[in-house]
């Protein structure tokens, strides 16, 4: 199933760990063809904050509209079937499955959103040729460096294709013809009306890409 979605609003979120607050009363507007970088220090929130966007985490307080869903903190898990097809997440520590090929393991963001293997190889191509990966399609992801890891992990949501990407510090791992080609990528997702969320400690790179900033 395809989806279109208009935009992503937050509208006072709160996240706690028992007496810890992580955040809260966080507010946030983005629109197709935007991306919003999230910003901060190590620890003020900026990861948990795209998990529960997409998906991952449940909340507290607040109410996120989510392409025109309503999903609060205590529903969340009857949306849980939308993740990796209405919003996906690309982890900053890349979560490749190593006994996998690179292939394989674009492929397994692929098929969540194809009717047919077909489509899913297309698509998982694709984001190979995105992320220059073609010549490493039959290496086990075991066998690459942290840096093709990320590249891997990043191509996997690129593939799955949802409308809405959350990226958690892209950049994180990767030397500067792979911070390029990621660069390029998010831009280019852009032009094609995704909707992104980017965690960042305050790259430039980032700075590059984002319409504006939530600052945490």
């Amino acid at each position: 199933m395809s989806w279109r979605c208009g935009f992503v609003e937050a509208r006072g979120l709160a996240k706690r760990y028992g007496r810890l607050v992580v955040f809260e009363d966080v507010y946030f507007h983005v629109s197709t063809g935007e991306a919003l970088g999230v910003v901060g220090p190590n620890g003020s929130g900026k990861t948990t904050l795209l998990k529960i966007i997409s998906l991952l985490e449940p909340f507290d307080k607040g109410v996120i509209d989510l392409c025109g869903l309503k999903v609060l903190g205590e529903n969340i898990r009857s949306f849980y079937r939308l993740r990796g097809v209405l919003v996906g997440y690309s982890s900053q520590t890349p979560t490749v499955v190593e006994e996998l090929s690179v292939l394989d393991n674009i492929l397994v963001g692929a098929l969540r959103t194809s009717k047919s293997l077909e489509e899913a190889l297309e698509k998982a191509r694709y984001a190979a040729e995105m992320l220059d990966l073609e010549g490493y399609l039959d290496r086990r992801a075991g066998e690459l460096s942290g840096g093709f890891k990320k590249r891997v992990e990043i191509a996997r949501l690129v593939a799955a294709n949802p409308p809405v990407m959350c990226f958690d510090e892209p950049f994180a791992h990767l030397d500067k013809e792979a911070k390029d080609l990621v660069k390029n990528l998010l831009q280019e997702l852009k032009k094609k009306g995704k909707i992104l969320l980017v965690a960042s400690p305050g790259e430039k790179e980032v700075e590059d890409i984002v319409d504006r900033k939530l600052e945490l």
